[in-house]
């Protein structure tokens, strides 16, 4: 049996999108590992894109690649989640909000749209609270319906990650999503919206952003991306800026399907719509995922967090633009 695997080589930025020279991010304290998932060898998908043609892809026929496993491998952090698990529309929420203190705006509402393992695994929820530490109210939709992917059943074997994506594909998992979505509207009178999607989350971010339901939208290492014509929407329907975090090394979005993006979009998404930002040598799920005890690891999700605060201060919340104090 073996760890997922880093490269420990050193980072860069390659298309870093902000001219400002700094700014201020708080991460939420304690970010340790306290178990790995590890996989067996024969375990492994090969990395071999193939197209995947199922409930996911209900646009016409085109290149999305599947979730594989390495959506459910990783290493789970250590930590004191501040949020709170609330029902908003009916769907268990977790909530994280800024400090009492602190002054934000409470008309406008960061969804957090989670991996596989949902808005339980301790990671997404350390992450939240990091955000709304920020200035961010900061909302996690169960849209799983309280079935995720657990640590536990990975590392004993009891996940099946294709059986599993049967029972939880759009006609499962968007109406949970957009029944909170109308809870906020309509219990918390929130108005506007952000959304920063991880993995399968990914999917509904750029969904939402094609709808106008969007002012922002944040994809890092997603899944689920169909490919040109994801592409070709957000070049003829979004409006909203859009901060895509790559992994370097990624077979659910690779190279390939980013070099479309850039043909499609122009340059390296340098576009008025989206923003791309590269991380070499990280794999997919480093920035929520990731094995902290490796620097390289450990500084990209740092930095994709900060990258992702400082486009949502520019794009979302333009009265945090001088940080917390």
């Amino acid at each position: 049996m073996i760890k997922l695997r880093y490269s420990a080589s050193t980072i860069s930025n390659s298309f870093y999108w902000s001219s400002r020279t700094s700014f201020t991010a708080i991460l939420a304290p304690a970010h340790l590992q306290t178990r790995l998932t590890i996989l067996r060898t024969s375990e492994r998908t090969p990395h071999l894109p193939r197209p995947f043609f199922d409930t996911y892809s209900h646009r016409r026929m085109s290149t999305v690649l599947k979730p594989r496993q390495c959506c459910v491998s990783g290493v789970v952090h250590e930590g004191i989640p501040t949020g709170t698990v609330e029902n908003i529309g009916g769907i268990d929420t977790y909530v994280s909000l800024p400090p009492a203190e602190a002054s934000y705006d409470n008309k406008l509402a960061l969804l957090l749209l989670p991996n596989v393992f949902g808005m339980q695994l301790i990671n997404t929820q350390l992450v939240a609270d990091s955000f709304a530490s920020n200035g961010f109210a900061t909302y996690i939709p169960d849209y799983l319906n309280g079935d995720p992917a657990t640590p536990e059943s990975i590392e004993d074997g009891t996940f099946d990650l294709d059986v599993w994506l049967k029972s939880h594909g759009p006609k499962q998992t968007r109406p949970p999503l957009d029944a909170v979505i109308r809870g906020l509207i309509e219990e918390r009178r929130f108005s506007t919206f952000a959304a920063i999607g991880y993995c399968i989350g990914a999917r509904y971010t750029i969904d939402l952003a094609i709808e106008g339901k969007l002012k922002a939208g944040v994809v890092t290492h997603p899944s689920l991306i169909s490919v040109p014509e994801d592409f070709e929407a957000i070049k003829a329907h979004v409006t909203a800026p859009l901060l895509w975090n790559l992994a370097g090394i990624d077979e659910l979005f690779t190279s390939d399907m980013a070099s479309i993006g850039d043909r499609i979009l122009g340059g390296t998404y340098q576009c008025e719509s989206c923003i791309r930002i590269d991380y070499p040598n990280c794999e997919h799920g480093f920035a929520i995922r990731g094995d902290l005890s490796i620097p390289l690891v450990k500084e990209s999700k740092e930095r994709a967090f900060r990258n992702t605060v400082d486009f949502l201060r520019s794009h979302f919340c333009h009265h945090l633009d001088a940080g917390p104090k």
